[in-house]
């Protein structure tokens, strides 16, 4: 073959070669595809090549469709439905099945030629076509575990429901047992067999209620027919009341039977005698009350049928059946029948008692009056136009009360002339503190009551006359009069002030030829040092104070005492200069010179001069330790006068009633109200109606607990804002003496 033809078909042979080369590289393999758009078969090619990121990438989009469809069925509340949830963690924990097919369908397939090594992966990784959503799906395995724990909680709640509900079945206490299977029942609403022990429970707890009511109903109106007539008795309405009273207390639980739409009542004839029943019962409880109420006043015992009225409408209240019934009515209606006799009565009782000189009972009783009033007015009863004047009579015989304890607590605080009673260094003492405390005995004054303190110019022991045993003599003794002294100075500190004077002379330049561009000459200037002292001057003042109380048939006590020197804690005299610095400067001494390269550099000082102390006055300081001491003294005082009505008053109710003195007690207690009210109505203006100003005395007094009578027990202190309380009890009790 000649050459140029060798080469000529060598060339075709390699053109073809590279034409069948160039195909072969052009043909697509499954390791080449980057993307697939179906999720499946994504999720089946990458797994197929073990890129596992694509591989998660797919299969979470897949986990992310299936877990939206699956919340559709996600119960509402993680309270109830326990079927509900058990039925959704059955969804989140069932696989996605992944269809194996999927790649033969995906256009980027379409010209791979080596797909089958997927269907070999599939055959040999068959789990490969089940995939686990909370595995895959973060969401989804957070919620599939908040699923499961609901599920378990309430699993346990409605085992202990169940286990509550047989506990009381076997105690036979149906209607707990029948509330605590409803409440299993609402946890899980689909339990056939919660279903059924419910209803069990439910009619076992009718059958018994209606036996019950019956029971109740048998003895209750065997004593009902006597009721407004003479063969009733408060013995009677007493047993009544005790047949009704469990029956009472169990309305709230035959009421949410009745009313209970979760499991109506199947048993109509059950249900039609149980709602008979009740209604009889709750006509019959209002009935018993309204005749003991009726029964009560017939004995004049109003206070006791009043009592009675405010509690038994607190007791309808706090049950739906009776709530809904007419018994607050019929109870009022009963109230309001004895509110003109009770006004009447307790008037009667309030004026013997003013006239026979007991006026803390006479005031205990006026109240009594005005609050069955101002109670009706409250209810908004309609009372005969008569009873509102008895009131009106009430209200005077309060007054009249007043003024007879204003007398019985009248007092004199009686503040002698202090020894020596005037020197030179002050005036009278004893006079300014009691000019200073009038104020304690003027009306409004909201501290005191009953309380004179005369304030003549000078008051001795010898020229006060008779004395009460009522009075408080305040005497006092300037053990030491005020002295004001200097203290020894005391030095601060030490130092020197350098002063530039006129005298300036020209001098060679010692810098001249040494830096370039200085002058030949250059300026001295002479200098002087004045040396100093800084000392501190102070001043002092010291005094010696005593006070004593001394009452008729009382020991002299000390209520007082003060030796001490000023300033000190207790008084700064920030307003007084007590304290003082002095600067003193010593004869001068020639320094050393300044020198300066021009003379408008050096400055000429002017010579130093001294600063002398600046103490106050003796008279001020003096003045102002008097008054220091009267503001203590007056301070003590007005303490001892707001505690007298805890002192004297309270402190004896208490001890009193203790001692099962009714009757004194009461009167102590009337005298604290009336003196309580005078303090507190010279502050604020008291409403008419004494329920109203009753919360007020009770929250003034809890106040002045704290801010006026700290010093006396706590097991005093908590009693006193129930001094209306205690006072209505000890006067029913002095009733029964």
């Amino acid at each position: 073959m000649k050459m140029k033809t060798w080469m000529r078909w060598t060339g075709r042979t390699l053109a073809a070669a590279g034409i069948v080369l160039l195909a072969g590289c052009a043909t697509p393999k499954l390791a080449d595809v980057q993307k697939v758009q179906n999720d499946e078969a994504a999720y089946l090619v990458f797994s197929a090549l073990g890129r596992e990121p694509a591989r998660q990438q797919a299969a979470e989009r897949i986990a992310a469709r299936a877990f939206e469809k699956i919340q559709g069925k996600r119960p509402a509340s993680p309270d109830i439905g326990l079927e509900d949830w058990t039925d959704y963690v059955e969804a989140l924990s069932r696989t996605i099945e992944i269809d194996r097919d999927a790649y033969k369908t995906a256009p980027e397939l379409k010209t791979i030629k080596d797909t089958q090594v997927i269907a070999e992966f599939i055959r040999r990784n068959p789990d490969v076509l089940k995939l686990d959503g909370a595995t895959a799906l973060p969401a989804w395995g957070e919620d599939l575990a908040t699923a499961k724990a609901v599920v378990s909680q309430l699993t346990e709640q409605v085992a202990a429901a169940i286990r509550e509900a047989e506990q009381q079945a076997k105690a036979q206490n149906w209607g707990a047992a029948y509330l605590a299977v409803l409440d299993a029942l609402d946890k899980s609403p689909k339990s056939a067999a919660i279903l059924k022990t419910a209803r069990q429970f439910q009619q076992k707890f009718v059958d018994t209620m209606v036996a019950d009511m019956g029971k109740a109903l048998d003895q209750v109106q065997a004593i009902e027919g006597d009721f407004g007539t003479k063969k009733s008795s408060l013995d009677k309405v007493a047993a009544a009341e005790q047949s009704l009273s469990d029956v009472i207390g169990r309305l709230d639980a035959v009421d949410q039977v009745l009313r209970d739409q979760r499991l109506p009542i199947s048993d109509k004839k059950a249900l039609a005698t149980l709602t008979s029943q009740r209604a009889k019962i709750l006509s019959v409880s209002a009935a018993t009350w309204a005749e003991s109420i009726r029964l009560h006043a017939a004995a004049q015992d109003y206070w006791t049928g009043y009592q009675l009225t405010r509690s038994t409408l607190t007791q309808i209240a706090a049950i739906a059946a009776l709530r809904d019934s007419d018994a607050a009515a019929r109870v009022l209606e009963a109230y309001r029948l004895t509110v003109e006799d009770a006004v009447r009565h307790l008037l009667e009782l309030a004026n013997d008692a003013f006239y026979n000189d007991r006026f803390g009972l006479a005031f205990i009783a006026s109240r009594m009056s005005r609050e069955f009033y101002d109670f009706a007015l409250a209810q908004s009863l309609e009372l005969p136009a008569s009873v509102a004047t008895l009131v009106g009579q009430a209200d005077q015989t309060a007054a009249d009360v007043t003024a007879r304890v204003e007398n019985l607590v009248a007092r004199r605080l009686l503040i002698t002339d202090f020894v020596p009673a005037v020197t030179e260094d002050y005036e009278n003492l004893g006079f300014q503190i009691r000019t200073r405390c009038r104020y304690l005995s003027l009306p409004g004054n909201g501290i005191a009551w009953g309380l004179d303190v005369p304030a003549p110019k000078s008051l001795t022991p010898e020229s006060i006359g008779s004395r009460m045993p009522t009075d408080i003599l305040l005497s006092g003794i300037m053990e030491k009069k005020v002295n004001v002294d200097i203290v020894p100075p005391v030095e601060l500190e030490r130092g020197y002030q350098e002063v530039g004077t006129d005298r300036i002379v020209e001098v060679p330049n010692p810098m001249a030829g040494l830096k370039d561009g200085a002058p030949k000459i250059a300026y001295q200037q002479e200098i002087h040092l004045y040396p100093w002292i800084k000392t501190v001057h102070r001043k002092q003042a010291r005094i010696a104070v005593k006070v004593s109380r001394e009452q008729p048939n009382m020991p002299v006590t000390q209520v007082y005492y003060l030796d001490d020197v000023f300033p000190n804690e207790q008084m700064s005299f920030k307003d007084l200069a007590v304290e003082s610095e002095e600067l003193t400067y010593q004869p001068l001494v020639v320094g050393a010179p300044r020198i300066a390269s021009s003379r408008a550099a050096l400055t000429i000082d002017t010579p130093p001069t001294g600063k002398a102390p600046d103490l106050a006055p003796d008279d001020e300081i003096k003045r102002a330790v008097i008054n220091h001491v009267m503001d203590q003294i007056i301070g003590g005082i007005q303490n001892a006068a707001a505690q007298f009505p805890v002192e004297v008053l309270g402190k004896a109710a208490l001890t009193q009633q203790a001692a099962g003195q009714a009757r004194d007690a009461a009167n102590s207690w009337g005298h604290f109200l009336v003196y309580i009210r005078q303090l507190v109505s010279a502050k604020t203006e008291l409403p008419e109606s004494w329920l109203t100003q009753q919360e007020i005395l009770a929250e003034t007094i809890t106040q002045w607990n704290e801010e006026r009578w700290q010093k006396f027990p706590p097991e005093i202190l908590k009693e006193l804002p129930n001094a209306w309380p205690h006072a209505a009890e000890t006067y029913q009790a002095a009733k029964a003496e």
